[in-house]
C-alpha cells in the first residue's frame, strides 16, 4: 500500500514538475513585441520633434514611415510643400531628448505609448526656445511592423 502511495505522489510531484517548468519557460521568453513597440513610439517621438529646414523634406519621408492610416496620410498631404517652403524661409531648427517614454501592449496588434519630451525651437528671428511636452501614441502592428496611428499632442 505504501508503495502504491509513494508511486502517486511521485507522479503527481512529476507532473507538477513538468507543468512549473512549461510555466517557467513561456514567462522567461522576452515579448520580442515590445522591443518593437518602445522603438516605434521613440524613434516617432524623436523625429516627430526633430527638424532641420535644410532637411525638411526628410522630416516628411520618416513620419511616413513611421505612421499608417489617417495620420500617415495627413503626413502626405500636399500642402506640406508649403509647409517645408514656410520651414526654409523662417530657417527653422528643432532638436529634442526624450525624457522618458512608457508603453504597453494593449494586444497582439495594438499598443500604447507615452513619451516625455524636451524641445528647443528656433528659427532666424528669435532665440532658442525650450519646452516640454508629453505626446500621447497609439500603435498598430502592420504587415509585422509596428507604426504610429494616432497622435495626441498635450
Amino acid at each position: 500500500m505504501e508503495d502504491r502511495i509513494f508511486k502517486y505522489i511521485a507522479l503527481f510531484f512529476f507532473f507538477l514538475s513538468l507543468i512549473l517548468g512549461t510555466v517557467l519557460v513561456y514567462i522567461s521568453i522576452p515579448d520580442r513585441d515590445l522591443n518593437k513597440i518602445e522603438k516605434t513610439a521613440r524613434d516617432f517621438a524623436f523625429y516627430y520633434t526633430n527638424y532641420d529646414y535644410k532637411k525638411a523634406e526628410d522630416y516628411y519621408d520618416n513620419m511616413i514611415f513611421l505612421t499608417t492610416g489617417q495620420l500617415q496620410e495627413e503626413f502626405k498631404q500636399e500642402n506640406n510643400a508649403k509647409n517645408i517652403k514656410l520651414m526654409k524661409s523662417m530657417e527653422v531648427q528643432s532638436s529634442s531628448k526624450i525624457d522618458d517614454i512608457i508603453f504597453t501592449k494593449l494586444n497582439s496588434t495594438t499598443a500604447k505609448a507615452v513619451a516625455f519630451v524636451t524641445i528647443i525651437t528656433k528659427s532666424k528671428s528669435s532665440d532658442p526656445r525650450e519646452t516640454k511636452t508629453i505626446l500621447y501614441m497609439r500603435l498598430k502592428k502592420v504587415n509585422g511592423s509596428w507604426k504610429v496611428y494616432s497622435l495626441e499632442p498635450y
